[in-house]
Formats: C-alpha cells, sequence, structure tokens
C-alpha cells in the first residue's frame, strides 16, 4: 500500500504530488478506508460496507477539492494571470517541462552554452541563404509601381497627450531587452512625457531612428518535427518598450496619410483597420461564386512565399516609399529603421552574441508589417487576368474561364508573370508549399497540371487558408470536421474538471478555448448544411450540459439562457448581421455593399417592402451557403 506521511501543515503527499484540499479528517477516513478494504478481502466484513464508505469518502474529498478550488478563484478574483495559473496547473498534469532546447549538428548534440550563438547565426542567417541564389529579372522592381502619389507626407509635431495615449496601450510584457520595464514606464508616464516628445521630435527632425532601440530579443518558439532540429523553431522577436511607443506614433501618422491617399490596393485585407481575415476569405469565395454561377471553371493558386519578411530588400523599400509619398527625412527615418538591426537569442538561460542585419523588415514590431504591405502593395499589378486576394504575405490568385484547358493555359501564363514580379522585388516562392484547387459543377476530369519554373503544382482538394480550411465542393465538412476535433479535446478537459472548479470557471474554459473555434469566421461556414453542422450542435450542446452539471439528455434551451451564452445557429444569426451592418455602415467593404439591392433599385413603387433588401439572383444550389445569399 501507498505510504501516507502528514507534513506539520497537515497536508497529505501521495506518489510526490501535494494535495493542499486533503485536511487530517480525510487522512483519518483514508486509513479507515484502507483498513476496511483488507477486511474485506479477507472475508472478515461484508464488502457493501466498505464501497459504501468508500463512495461516501469519494465524495468527501470532491467536495473539499472543490471547494479549495472555489477560494483559490475567489482569492484571485480580479487577478487573471494568477487565476489561468491555477487553472493550468489542474490542466498540464505535467509540471517538471524541460524547457531547454537540446540541439544537433550532424547527429553530434550540441553543447548547451553554444545553443544560443547556434540559434542566433540561423535567424539571422536565412535571409542571406534565400537571396544569394536569386534569378535576374527583365523588370525593375518600380517597373510595376502606378499612380505615383504627388503628395508629400508630412509629420505634424508630436505632443505630449500622444505619448500618454500610446504608453497607457502598451502591454506588460517582461521579455525583451527592456532596460525599462512597461510597468515601470507606465506608473512614470507623466514624468517622462515631456521628455520622450522632445526626443522623438528631435528624431523626425533629424530623419534618424535611436539605435539604442533598435535591438531584439529573439525567443525561439518549437513549431512541429525534430525538437534537435534549429529549423524547426520560430524566432519570436521582443523589442523595447521605447521602441514600441515610438513606432506606434510613427505608424498612426503614416497610416492616415495613407487613408486619405488611398494607397493601399483593394486586394489586401491584411493589418488594416476595419479589415480582417474574414473579409478577404468571403473576397476570395465570392469571386469562386461568380465564377461557377456562370458556368465557368475556376482556377485558385495558394501561394507560399519563403520568409516573406526577413527578405525584403532595403533599396527597393526606399525607392516604393518615395514613390507612395514618404519622402525627405521622414524617408531617412523609416530607411534608418530597417537597417542595422541588432538581434540576440535568449535561451536556456543564456544570451548568445548580438548580430546585426541589413534586410528584411523587424518583426515583433509595429512598423515592420506596415512597411512590408507597403513593399508588396503592386504585385496586384503583374497581372490583368489573375485575381488577388492578399492577407500579408498569404495570396491567393483566381481565375475563371469556360473551357478547362485554355484556362489552365492562360494561369500558367499569367503565373509566370508573377513570378518576375517576385524576381524584380527580391522575393522567393515555394513552388513545394504553392499549390492549386479546381472549383467546378461540371462533369469534366478533375485533375490539372499547372506547370510553373520546370516544377507542376500540387492539386489540392483541400487546402488551409488563414485559419480555414477550404475543400473544391465547397461543403465546409473538412474545416467542421478539423474543428470539431479540436474541441473534443477541451470537452474532455472540461468532463474531468466539472466536479473540481466552480461553474464560472467552467464556462471561462468554455469561452477561451472552444468559443473562439465557433465564433472565427462564422458567416462562411455557419451556412453549411444541417447534417455537416450537426456534430458541432451535438458538442456544442454536451459542454453547456457539463457546464451545468446536469444529466446528459438534460434538454439545454434553458441551460443557454441561464449561462448567457448563445446556440451555434444564434453565433451564425449574430456575425451575419454584424457583418451585413459593417458593409453597410463602414467604407472598407464597398465592394460587397455595391451588390447589395433594395427593391426600391428595381422598381418606383411605393409599396410596403420598398426599402428592404433583395437576395442576388442564383442559379446554383452550392451559392445559398454564400453570405450574400444567406441575408
Amino acid at each position: 500500500m501507498t505510504s501516507i506521511s502528514l507534513s506539520s501543515q497537515k497536508k497529505l503527499t501521495r506518489k510526490g504530488l501535494l494535495k493542499p484540499w486533503v485536511n487530517l479528517t480525510l487522512i483519518t477516513h483514508m486509513k479507515i478506508r484502507d483498513n476496511l478494504s483488507k477486511l474485506a478481502k479477507r472475508n472478515q466484513i461484508d464488502k457493501k460496507i466498505f464501497t459504501d464508505f468508500r463512495n461516501l469518502l469519494t465524495t468527501e474529498i470532491r467536495k473539499a477539492k472543490a471547494e479549495y478550488f472555489s477560494n483559490k478563484f475567489k482569492e484571485n478574483e480580479n487577478n487573471i494571470k494568477e487565476t489561468w495559473r491555477t487553472i493550468n496547473s489542474v490542466i498540464k498534469t505535467n509540471n517538471k517541462i524541460n524547457n531547454n532546447i537540446n540541439l544537433k549538428e550532424n547527429n553530434t548534440p550540441v553543447e548547451n552554452n553554444k545553443v544560443p550563438n547556434k540559434l542566433v547565426d540561423h535567424f539571422t542567417g536565412i535571409a542571406e541563404k534565400l537571396t544569394s541564389n536569386l534569378p535576374t529579372s527583365q523588370n525593375i522592381a518600380t517597373f510595376y509601381l502606378k499612380d505615383r502619389i504627388n503628395n508629400s507626407f508630412f509629420a505634424e509635431p508630436i505632443v505630449s497627450i500622444d505619448i500618454l495615449k500610446t504608453v497607457n496601450k502598451l502591454k506588460n510584457n517582461g521579455k525583451g531587452p527592456n532596460i525599462v520595464s512597461t510597468l515601470v514606464l507606465k506608473h512614470n508616464k507623466d514624468k517622462l512625457s515631456d521628455i520622450l516628445t522632445h526626443i522623438f521630435n528631435k528624431c523626425f527632425a533629424d530623419g534618424c531612428f535611436p539605435y539604442e532601440l533598435k535591438t531584439g530579443c529573439i525567443t525561439p518558439v518549437y513549431k512541429g518535427g525534430s525538437k534537435s532540429d534549429v529549423n524547426n523553431y520560430r524566432p519570436i522577436c521582443s523589442l523595447s518598450p521605447f521602441s514600441k511607443i515610438f513606432e506606434r506614433i510613427i505608424y498612426d501618422k503614416m497610416i492616415s496619410f495613407i487613408e486619405i491617399n488611398t494607397i493601399f490596393s483593394k486586394t489586401q485585407f491584411g493589418f488594416r483597420s476595419g479589415l480582417s481575415t474574414e473579409g478577404a476569405i468571403i473576397d476570395f469565395l465570392d469571386k469562386i461564386h461568380t465564377g461557377l454561377n456562370k458556368r465557368h471553371h475556376t482556377v485558385a493558386i495558394f501561394m507560399d512565399l519563403s520568409k516573406a519578411f526577413d527578405v525584403i530588400d532595403h533599396t527597393i523599400l526606399a525607392k516604393k516609399l518615395e514613390h507612395y509619398g514618404f519622402r525627405g527625412k521622414m524617408l531617412d527615418l523609416l530607411k534608418d529603421f530597417v537597417c542595422n538591426r541588432n538581434y540576440f537569442v535568449s535561451t536556456n538561460g543564456l544570451k548568445s552574441a548580438t548580430k546585426t542585419l541589413n534586410i528584411g523588415v523587424p518583426q515583433g514590431s509595429t512598423l515592420g508589417p506596415l512597411l512590408f504591405l507597403l513593399y508588396i502593395n503592386d504585385m496586384c499589378n503583374c497581372s490583368t487576368l489573375l485575381e488577388f486576394t492578399q492577407f500579408a504575405d498569404d495570396t491567393t490568385l483566381t481565375a475563371s474561364g469556360p473551357h478547362l484547358n485554355e484556362l489552365t493555359q492562360s494561369v500558367e501564363s499569367e503565373l509566370n508573370k508573377v513570378l518576375d514580379w517576385l524576381i524584380a522585388n527580391k522575393l522567393i516562392i515555394n513552388l513545394t508549399k504553392t499549390h492549386s484547387m479546381l472549383f467546378s459543377n461540371k462533369r469534366c476530369e478533375r485533375k490539372i497540371s499547372i506547370r510553373v519554373n520546370n516544377t507542376v503544382l500540387e492539386q489540392k482538394s483541400e487546402c488551409k487558408f488563414l485559419g480555414i480550411i477550404v475543400d473544391d465542393q465547397l461543403n465546409w465538412k473538412a474545416h467542421i470536421n478539423y474543428i470539431s476535433s479540436k474541441i473534443s479535446k477541451t470537452i474532455a478537459i472540461l468532463r474531468l474538471l466539472k466536479y473540481t472548479f466552480p461553474k464560472h470557471i467552467l464556462r471561462t474554459l468554455y469561452m477561451s478555448l472552444i468559443y473562439p473555434y465557433f465564433v472565427y469566421c462564422n458567416v462562411i461556414w455557419g451556412a453549411a448544411d444541417k447534417t455537416i453542422v450537426e456534430p458541432l450542435i451535438i458538442l456544442q450542446k454536451k459542454a453547456i450540459r457539463i457546464i451545468s452539471r446536469v444529466y446528459y439528455t438534460e434538454h439545454t434551451a434553458p441551460l443557454f439562457i441561464s449561462l448567457n451564452l448563445l446556440k451555434l445557429s444564434q453565433l451564425y444569426d449574430i456575425n451575419c448581421l454584424l457583418f451585413i451592418y459593417t458593409c453597410l455602415y463602414s467604407n472598407k467593404l464597398n465592394s460587397y455593399k455595391d451588390k447589395m439591392f433594395r427593391n426600391s433599385d428595381f422598381h418606383n413603387y411605393n409599396t410596403r417592402n420598398n426599402s428592404d433588401y433583395r437576395l442576388p439572383g442564383s442559379r446554383l444550389k452550392k451559392k445559398d451557403n454564400h453570405i450574400l445569399q444567406r441575408n
């Protein structure tokens, strides 16, 4: 029998696991239970005496455990960090996780003190390796630029209120090369605002970015595969909070100028206010549905760019910034921001040597993504046949036509133009991870062959795009099966914790771990056939019953009301209404707004339904699941 020891705090230690909810009374009852077990095995007492006592003790232990965690959550009611630490202490049973990174080189282990240097050499050397063998292009990068912005950007002087607002938005992050922590900065913002205002205005006037703010701390994050392979780690970069403040101020001024001059192309949805992955996916699907409604075949190409942020050429970037109106001292400031960036890796309790880079835009920064968008803004100008849908470096190309052979030949020809643009801009496409997909309602050979650069693109029936699995039948079965498997794992966790955690914590787990799957791009897949969505509805009801601690056949309608939660069908309706409202009352989704017609647009009669919206005509059952058709 496992030995039971009583510490001075009257806590039970069993198999090395401390159980703080076990008190002296429970320990005494456990000893009685063990003795009754022995007597029952020897037939000296009726076995029912043992089982009854054991079951009562199990109930007592569960109550004690639930009371312990209930008190623990009450203590940390206003401390979300400690609340999640308590939750994770139960969910993540293996608390002894070794976070050290152990690398191998040619099957030989790398010494621990050399691991940070190996990682920083790898992360800072990727761009040079990728760009060292780039072919030459027939055109220069500026050949594709159109509509030069004649207005030049002018930055109004920074005032103290700009600093205060920006500091308040900073997240408390302890990682990175922080000479001053974010928390200290927030507490002293009133004293520092005038000083920072003077420094940043001086930087604008001189066209320079402080060298001390150009150092980034890289934290390697494992992404899959062998943990000893340096290629299987992703660099996450942290910057100084002072850099984040200055970058945010520059960003706000730049984005205002960009929006006024409508610089961004209509194909770009990434990192833009009011636009999201949802809008990008709907735009992509709308092009497919339009082609299908015309009885055309539609070919889609899902492009994969290799380390797009890391290989940005600074000379080309400067020419594009100048073209878009960022000139003079502002151009000098942006050029200084991207050049001579310093990086070091912090891992295994050690720091690497610092490496300097003069290529790419800094990831983890605020300005980096904006500069990247301006860099690839003219990609859509390289082809007149292909339609682009872009979200940062995630790009899909679509083309439609009545004859499949002619269509594939045209796509091949136009793809070569896209490759020319990439070569001219010194960006690298990974053709082995670039896939094609065919959408068609015709009875024809479903296989297509698209050859680019002597490489035949792999054709797929399912492809992941911005977190959504798109299938060539557009029935969303693959995506719903994918999120169902993810949700099932969380429901198993809820089932284990339903007698341990109070209801409001179980609801918190539902909102944190399950709800995001239900709402992400819900307007896209939420209209799938009922038989396909049914597994998700069943899983949601399971979760609600577990949170409410009721029998597995209990009617769920009252439970949703008591927990103040929405059913999956209600979530879809609300998300559709929000999308339509955004289309009608914002200037971000005008392409969809133009497709919404009222009855008054078709006749002049004063009818009672004159102001109602009319659904666009469609001959396809498949298009009935499109967001604009359902509403």
